[in-house]
């Protein structure tokens, strides 16, 4: 089993296309902050301002040949780094947990960043269960969203969980690569 997490900028057309399709469903759609449909056109065009950007990175999620979902980090305009995740809904549960794994601990190793920040909807609550499972605590909340965060230290401590300890078991079984 593969596990690729190919940046966008690198991805063929129907890959491009398939991450937009999954993207617009409903049920990833309206738990983003832009809940708004994304043309092709207008995707296309969102997908050559990555080139070069040191603010974000989004990565489709490809395993053996299939594009199962998405992973992304972007600095806010107080240079907060934000981190976003999501799946098909057939997705194999051990497979979304690791990407998550494998996403953040890039993120907080490879990527240097002290903390990471989350903002889920209030109307999903499997969202922020995955969160709160993989470490981030809530900061605080609005009527919309609550707002998490996960530092370095907080990360290293949670990698002895029973959770945590149970995906790394996996590891072994899965190739996985960043391209």
């Amino acid at each position: 089993m593969k596990l690729c997490f190919k940046n966008y900028i690198h991805l063929t057309q129907a890959q491009s296309k398939a991450i937009l399709d999954l993207r617009n469903l409903d049920y990833i759609r309206l738990n983003m902050q832009n809940s708004t449909p994304i043309a092709w056109e207008n995707h296309v065009q969102w997908i050559q301002t990555l080139h070069d950007n040191l603010h974000k990175e989004y990565f489709a999620l490809i395993l053996n040949d299939t594009v199962v979902g998405s992973c992304s980090w972007v600095k806010n305009e107080e240079n907060i780094p934000l981190w976003g995740i999501f799946f098909v809904q057939t997705i194999n549960p051990i497979i979304s947990s690791l990407s998550a794994y494998l996403f953040i601990s890039y993120l907080l190793e490879d990527k240097q960043e002290e903390t990471i920040y989350s903002y889920v909807r209030k109307s999903n609550p499997l969202a922020l269960t995955f969160n709160q499972h993989l470490g981030f605590t809530i900061d605080k909340d609005d009527d919309e969203f609550h707002y998490l965060s996960l530092t370095k230290k907080e990360w290293q401590e949670k990698t002895h969980s029973r959770f945590i300890t149970s995906l790394k078991k996996y590891l072994g079984k899965i190739k996985y690569e960043f391209q």
